[in-house]
């Protein structure tokens, strides 16, 4: 049987991805700071390991031995994380993961990248054609752990492959970003304080992205892979369907937020790599998945 470790399986994407991990026949182990996750399946393994302790990290490696690894974890504090110094931190503990996975005999590692690493003045990014000039700290250190990434892969012959999330959205979220502070506010019977939402995005549900990093795992695809829908929507649209699925469609106050000078207008990604490479297509249709995520702030 393979085994996988799976970092930052208590967050947001993490956590969804056990279920898809364990379809595909996958031991699964997890490791993190604190205590095992609430919410995690009883047959994932835990162990309270530091990352950033280099000698720890090593020492746990070396002991479990996995076939594969999927990095997710890293420093994801909403509205500090562009700019925040443990990007770099976070950097140095995933190659000395990436090291400790090699040196262990692990085959497979599949690390977790972000749109934010390429050119946002196209709107259409393509792995093959986009260039990858990221204008914040959060990409850029993305970026370099990219190339560090497929630089040790090929000194070292592990197959090495890389996730690059767009934006997503579902159950478990941290209710400042947008789609729980809508729902949240609408529940509430408060105003959904919004932008004038006229910017376009590639949204997918968490699940999808989930279901998307146990399938490139899986496979033998390396180097980068766009995760996400590939469809245009526009930020408005997705507030204006959870006003209606939620009846309270009058209480969404559009342009009390000023939108960022330098937002880019429109990112959408090419997902054919996903597709036609990796064979995953995703499930979840906007409207239902923010009729599921609406579903979870109620119970």
């Amino acid at each position: 049987m393979n085994r996988v470790l799976v970092t930052g399986i208590s967050g947001f994407i993490g956590r969804r991805v056990a279920p898809f991990l364990l379809e595909r026949g996958f031991e699964v182990h997890g490791v993190g700071r604190g205590h095992r996750p609430a919410l995690l399946e009883a047959p994932v393994a835990w162990t309270k390991v530091d990352l950033c302790d280099s000698g720890a990290t090593r020492a746990f490696v070396k002991a479990l031995a996995p076939s594969h690894c999927l990095n997710l974890a890293w420093y994801a504090k909403h509205g500090k994380f562009w700019r925040a110094p443990e990007n770099l931190a976070w950097v140095q503990a995933s190659i000395n993961l990436l090291r400790a996975f090699a040196d262990a005999g692990g085959r497979r590692f599949v690390g977790a990248g972000s749109c934010a690493e390429y050119d946002w003045s196209q709107p259409f990014l393509s792995e093959a054609t986009t260039p990858r000039t990221p204008h914040t700290p959060f990409g850029r250190c993305k970026n370099a752990l990219f190339e560090a990434t497929m630089a040790y892969a090929d000194m070292t012959g592990i197959s090495a492959a890389w996730g690059r999330v767009f934006f997503v959205y579902g159950p478990g979220e941290v209710e400042t970003r947008l789609v729980p502070h809508v729902i949240s506010s609408l529940l509430a019977g408060r105003p959904a304080k919004t932008s004038a939402g006229e910017q376009i995005r590639d949204f997918s549900h968490v699940d999808d992205i989930a279901g998307g990093f146990a399938a490139l795992l899986a496979s033998a695809v390396q180097n980068g892979v766009n995760l996400a829908s590939g469809q245009p929507v526009a930020v408005k649209t997705v507030i204006e369907t959870i006003g209606r699925l939620l009846g309270r469609s009058n209480l969404i106050e559009f342009g009390a937020i000023p939108s960022q000078p330098d937002e880019p207008s429109e990112l959408v990604a090419d997902i054919r790599r996903l597709t036609d490479e990796v064979g995953f297509r995703q499930c979840w249709r906007l409207e239902r998945g923010l009729e599921a995520t609406i579903q979870s702030y109620r119970s």
